[in-house]
């Protein structure tokens, strides 16, 4: 579906994607993931929901809920007088 520099991304099933750490990143990078993505779902802040940590081809990645809608920066793409909104968002 998609990948960056320390990651790809997996459809896992109809409502889960897997974030698939690359095999040079540290096992903590994921546990640090995962608890931050834990703790902002839980205070509230729309985000999805993380689930657990897995181990595919000796890589680990985090199960994360599937959500529908455009990324941010396909929404900048095609709206592009949207751009200051979206770095007060990340700023914040």
């Amino acid at each position: 579906m998609a990948q960056g520099r320390t990651a790809e991304i997996f459809a896992w099933d109809d409502h889960h994607i897997l974030k698939l750490y690359r095999d040079w990143c540290p096992p903590d990078w994921v546990e640090y993931e995962a608890r931050t993505a834990r703790a902002v779902w839980e205070a509230g802040i729309p985000s999805p929901a993380v689930g657990d940590i897995v181990e595919v081809d000796g890589r680990r990645g985090l199960i994360y809920q599937r959500l529908e809608g455009i990324s941010m920066l396909q929404d900048m793409n095609a709206r592009p007088w949207m751009l200051l909104k979206h770095a007060r968002s990340l700023a914040e």
